[in-house]
C-alpha cells in the first residue's frame, strides 16, 4: 500500500474531498486504508477508533450548537414589549422631566 501512496505522490498527489488542498502522504495512506474493500470493517475500527470518537464528538458539538441557536431564536421571538410607565413626566424624585 505504501508503494501505491508513492505512486500517487509521484503523479501529483491526491486532493481532499472538497478540492481545497492536497492530502499529505499520510492522509493518502489513511484514505486508501478506509476505502480498501479487502480490509475488514473490524480492522478499520481498530485502526481508526480515535478518529471515529473525534467525529462523534464533533457531531455532538454541532447538535448542541444547533439546539442552542434554535433556543435563542425562540426566546427572541417571545420577548415582551416594554410597557409604558405610569405617571409620565415625573422622575423618581417627583420632579418634572
Amino acid at each position: 500500500m505504501t508503494a501505491e501512496v508513492l505512486d500517487i505522490e509521484d503523479a501529483g498527489g491526491m486532493m481532499t474531498a472538497n478540492g481545497n488542498r492536497r492530502r499529505s502522504p499520510g492522509g493518502v495512506l489513511f484514505f486508501l486504508v478506509k476505502n480498501d474493500s479487502t480490509i475488514s470493517d473490524e480492522k478499520k475500527r481498530d485502526i481508526f477508533c480515535d478518529e471515529l470518537v473525534k467525529e462523534g464528538n464533533k457531531i455532538d458539538r454541532e447538535v448542541r450548537k444547533a439546539k442552542a441557536e434554535a433556543a435563542n431564536k425562540r426566546s427572541k421571538g417571545k420577548k415582551k414589549k416594554k410597557s409604558k410607565k405610569k405617571g409620565k413626566g415625573k422622575n423618581k424624585q417627583g420632579n418634572k422631566e
